[in-house]
């Protein structure tokens, strides 16, 4: 979906959308997760100043991520708001750099007057994907030593190991305790 710039500041209004995508509609491709229900987007684009453009909504969906704790499949529920200016993407030579301060964090570029809406969407969602996916706090995980899973139970490895580049640190520790 792409809005036209020009012609939302020709109609001087906002222009609101309620869209659910498919997940065929959305570029979201990752081994980390996969989504389970098609995206529901709500959003609102509004001319301000000379050609930029306020972009607000809201994204939810499900994905389907492995806890990185367990490796067990989870699924979590996305909603995420989002509120942006959008300005257009003035040439550059390609060896200069811009610095932005922190409140042009939340702006984004256009470029031949069209802001690419699905582009928006699938950022939104990436955003929100942890980057250490855990199916719950509580979530014990894997043994270290034999693999098994922690939250069906403990398993019956010790849990003092030592590392074999200390061992013999431990073997001294050891003597001089006698």
């Amino acid at each position: 979906m792409l809005i036209d710039v020009k012609e939302l500041h020709e109609r001087r209004e906002p222009l609101s959308w309620d869209h659910t995508f498919r997940s065929e509609e959305l570029s979201l491709k990752s081994d980390l997760y996969t989504l389970s229900s098609p995206v529901h987007f709500r959003g609102l684009a509004t001319p301000i100043a000379r050609q930029d453009v306020r972009l607000s909504g809201v994204v939810a969906a499900r994905i389907d991520l492995v806890c990185g704790r367990c490796l067990k499949n989870f699924q979590k529920d996305i909603e995420k708001s989002f509120d942006l200016t959008y300005v257009p993407n003035e040439p550059r030579r390609p060896d200069e750099e811009v610095a932005l301060s922190y409140d042009e964090l939340d702006v984004g570029f256009f470029n031949q007057d069209r802001i690419d809406l699905t582009g928006v969407i699938v950022e939104q969602i990436v955003l929100e994907v942890p980057m250490k996916p855990v199916c719950s706090p509580e979530c014990r995980g894997l043994c270290g030593q034999c693999g098994a899973d922690l939250n069906q139970g403990s398993c019956s490895c010790t849990s003092e190991s030592v590392d074999p580049r200390l061992a013999s640190l431990a073997a001294l520790r050891d003597r001089l305790k006698k």
